[in-house]
């Protein structure tokens, strides 16, 4: 009586959405490469498998496990029409993918005698097909003999596909009237603290040169592994207790949020062309001779032609020369200065550390609940 098998099929259908159907499809004049959509597409189809166990272990105890499999077909992806003059891409469901998993979950309930619950889950999964998303085959690389995108002809890894997920959420917490009494009150009354830790694999890319070339087959790079924890500390209080029983089972909550606990600043994402998460394998190898020999000038002056000339300004009629450029004041941004400049801009970047964690958060506010 503490057990549950369940078995499921499905068949599912979706009309892609409006902006695949009609971006683009009334346009006046084609331009190259534009992308189109197609409202006479067919419906996406999804063959759906699920089989799950669980079980009651103990009265505060529960093991659940799951497993899943989907066809995936018709999903959106882009069509080359080699028209002449002009040829254009065009949203098309012609993509397949499939993914598969296993789940297992175990869940202990937190008991008004031990304050204490937790929730481990863990996920083994995969997800492939032939394109990630619907502009993932936008303007493939032509094949040379039949002048054709080159479409994957085998499913890969999707770029969300992460093979290993693990949430494990711990929580304490206390109801009206728990908690050590200190002079008749019980400051641990109406509190819950919640940490929530997340774990996951690295997710797919695909191998490119310094021009965005692929070098290797498609997504079988694999990026850094994540992991971070987060924390909640709220406690309630009952309006009633402040302004009378007319407020019912109203309330304010005030709580504490800590994002990225521990601080981790680990690696997120990285360029493809370096696998490195600051060198692009482009920008750090810049010199002098990378920038424009001609001087920027503060103000256009009469005497000097230069000063005025179109390679002055830029697009808007502003002027190029830069104040944070001109490190000697002089008026005058040269080649040498823009170089410095850019080292300098190109340090600030790479401290920035876009491609790691973000640091630790912290926040507070309150909520109110009728």
């Amino acid at each position: 009586e503490r057990s549950n098998i369940s078995i499921a099929y499905g068949i599912y259908f979706r009309m892609p959405e409006f902006q695949y159907m009609y971006d683009n499809f009334n346009t006046y004049l084609l331009r190259g490469n534009q992308m189109l959509g197609d409202p006479n597409m067919y419906a996406q189809r999804e063959n759906s498998y699920e089989v799950a166990y669980k079980n009651q272990l103990t009265d505060l105890f529960m093991f659940n496990i799951s497993a899943y499999y989907k066809d995936i077909y018709n999903q959106l992806g882009a069509k080359y029409v080699p028209t002449v003059p002009t040829p254009f891409w065009q949203y098309t469901v012609s993509e397949y993918g499939n993914s598969k998993g296993i789940e297992f979950e175990f869940v202990k309930r937190a008991t008004s005698s031990d304050h204490f619950g937790f929730t481990l889950n863990y996920v083994l999964s995969s997800a492939n097909g032939t394109s990630s998303s619907p502009g993932a085959n936008y303007q493939l690389p032509l094949d040379t003999y039949t002048g054709l995108p080159s479409y994957a002809l085998s499913e890969f890894p999707m770029s969300f596909d992460r093979r290993h997920k693990v949430n494990f959420n711990v929580f304490l917490l206390w109801s009206d009237n728990q908690g050590p009494s200190i002079g008749g009150i019980q400051p641990l009354e109406n509190i819950t603290l919640n940490f929530t830790t997340i774990f996951q694999t690295g997710s797919p890319y695909t191998v490119v040169d310094l021009k965005g070339r692929a070098i290797g087959e498609l997504n079988t790079g694999r990026g850094p592994n994540f992991w971070r924890t987060d924390m909640r500390l709220s406690k309630m209080f009952y309006l009633r207790d402040w302004f009378g029983e007319s407020m019912g089972t109203s309330s304010v909550e005030f709580f504490f949020d800590v994002n990225n606990l521990f601080n981790l600043r680990g690696v997120t994402g990285f360029y493809t062309t370096s696998r490195d998460p600051n060198d692009d394998g482009v920008s750090f190898y810049y010199g002098p001779g990378s920038f424009s020999s001609t001087p920027w000038y503060k103000e256009a002056n009469f005497g000097m032609p230069e000063t005025f000339m179109p390679d002055q300004y830029d697009n808007f009629g502003n002027r190029l020369y830069n104040l944070n450029s001109d490190f000697d004041n002089n008026g005058i941004v040269t080649q040498n200065e823009k170089f410095q400049a850019f080292k300098k801009n190109l340090e600030v970047a790479r401290k920035f550390q876009g491609n790691n964690q973000t640091p630790i958060t912290v926040w507070f506010g309150l909520m109110f609940k009728f």
